[in-house]
C-alpha cells in the first residue's frame, strides 16, 4: 500500500496525511544508478512540484527510502520554494 507508513504516522499523530501535495513531475534514473550525493541531487532537480494548498500549513516531509538524502533535499528546497511554505520538518 502506497504512504502506508505516512498514513499510519498521521493517524498516530491524528494529523491530515495528503500524499499529493509534493508530487514528482519528471520521471528520474534509479538512485543507485546515478552514484553520489551531488549526481543524485543533479538527477533530482526540478522533479518536484508543491501544491499551492499548503499556505498556513506546517509539513512533515518523509521518504521511504533515504540512502543518500538527494531526493529529501530536492523535495524540501522545492517546499521552501513555494512562496506559501512557512515551516518545514524533515
Amino acid at each position: 500500500m502506497p504512504f502506508a507508513t505516512a498514513t499510519a504516522l498521521a493517524k498516530a499523530q491524528a494529523i491530515i496525511c495528503n500524499a499529493k501535495t509534493l508530487t514528482k513531475v519528471k520521471n528520474t534514473p534509479q538512485m543507485k544508478d546515478t552514484g553520489e550525493f551531488s549526481a543524485s541531487t543533479i538527477a533530482f532537480e526540478a522533479a518536484f512540484a508543491a501544491d499551492r494548498g499548503l499556505e498556513g500549513k506546517d509539513v512533515l516531509l518523509l521518504d521511504d527510502l533515504f540512502e543518500s538524502g538527494a531526493s529529501m533535499n530536492v523535495a524540501a528546497k522545492t517546499l521552501i520554494s513555494t512562496p506559501v511554505v512557512h515551516l518545514i520538518n524533515t
